[in-house]
């Protein structure tokens, strides 16, 4: 599990709207992102975390709205690409948004054959191995 406030997730989150599958990116959350809105403040008791990971379900991150994003994964690796990528897709989606209008974005079907293509685990840890190396440019 990974927990952060990364700017665009939280900024996607405040907006009210789902998040789309404007790019790649989006299409691992496929069909969607859930909301946790019962408070915006820190979760600090076993029944506000049971909340939050009511909200999560089996969905492989929530918006926790105001606040941040949790996501989760197989792994720890799995988890933090997850985190990355929720951020790149927000920040997709509200850039496009900041061009006029909403976005247009994959159908469900196409979104799907995207998430199992891009997004298996071997990928996502390729991913986690580029993310290690970037660190170090």
């Amino acid at each position: 599990m990974v927990h952060t406030h990364p700017p665009y997730a939280v900024a996607l989150g405040a907006t009210g709207q789902p998040l789309r599958p404007v790019s790649h990116a989006a299409n691992y959350f496929t069909p969607d992102v859930p909301r946790f809105t019962l408070t915006a403040d820190l979760i600090r008791t076993r029944e506000l975390g049971k909340e939050v990971a009511a909200a999560l379900g089996d969905a492989p991150a929530v918006l926790m709205v105001n606040h941040g994003i949790v996501t989760v994964g197989k792994n720890l690796k799995i988890a933090t690409v997850a985190a990355v990528v929720l951020e790149r897709a927000c920040q997709h989606q509200l850039l496009t948004h900041g061009f006029g209008g909403w976005p247009t974005w994959s159908s469900a079907p196409e979104s799907q054959a995207k998430q199992q293509k891009i997004y298996a685990d071997d990928r996502m840890e390729a991913v986690w191995d580029y993310l290690v190396r970037s660190l170090g440019e």
